[in-house]
């Protein structure tokens, strides 16, 4: 079965480096862009897609919904499941404030890691238990994304690269019946988790100073804000 997890467009707090998670923090008009250009990439706009999902925040249903429209699909309705990680005091912040409030990522009244990682998995299973063989879109957010990688993979949350603005990762079975990720960022997975040394690792947390790439909302090094 394919899955595919499709990050969220632009928010003016990606743009500004300012955490989100549960803060429910609309599109703007850079990211309506990147919704409708992420419509009609071949992957996307080639697939006959059984099924179109999302995460109930705002910059994830109108990503789905600007997608779905484009190519003539109804949306479903939203998953809980997938939504972003709760950063709890940390929602807001700078990266600066951020990096020196909580160095270790344990967030008052926010998830752990390990609860981000069930829950990305159990929206895995339920999606598959649903819709079967039937390939399936959901419009999720970035953190969330890359913690299901390292989950599936079983790499340190620093060894995957951040997740870019509307862009694709998808999830199969591999021949053993495990998840595994074979497209990251729109390229095969393979050549998104190359750690050889001309390739550094992204920090863990993913929030980074901005570099010029506003599409993508990510750093050079290609770690990106939430």
């Amino acid at each position: 079965m394919t899955i595919a997890f499709m990050r969220h467009g632009q928010t003016d707090w990606n743009l500004a480096g300012r955490v989100q998670g549960h803060t429910n923090i609309p599109l703007n008009e850079t990211g309506r862009e990147q919704a409708r250009q992420a419509a009609g990439a071949p992957l996307v706009a080639q697939t006959e897609w059984g099924h179109i999902t999302s995460s109930p925040l705002d910059r994830a249903r109108e990503t789905a919904e600007i997608v779905a429209q484009a190519m003539g699909v109804s949306l479903g309705d939203a998953l809980d499941l997938l939504i972003e990680q709760n950063y709890g005091e940390a929602e807001g912040c700078s990266v600066t404030e951020l990096e020196e409030r909580w160095p270790t990522r344990e967030f008052e009244r926010g998830e752990s890691p390990a609860e981000v990682a069930k829950r990305a998995l159990d929206a895995l299973h339920l999606l598959e238990e649903r819709h079967g063989d039937s390939p399936v879109l959901a419009v999720t957010h970035g953190a969330y994304i890359r913690r299901l990688i390292a989950t599936v993979h079983d790499l340190d949350y620093g060894d995957v690269p951040g997740i870019l603005n509307a862009s694709l990762t998808i999830f199969e079975r591999d021949a053993q019946g495990d998840w595994q990720a074979t497209l990251i960022n729109d390229q095969p997975a393979s050549e998104a988790l190359d750690l050889s040394p001309q390739k550094p690792a992204a920090p863990f947390a993913g929030f980074v100073a901005l570099g010029d790439q506003g599409a993508g909302v990510c750093s050079t090094d290609g770690v990106c804000t939430v």
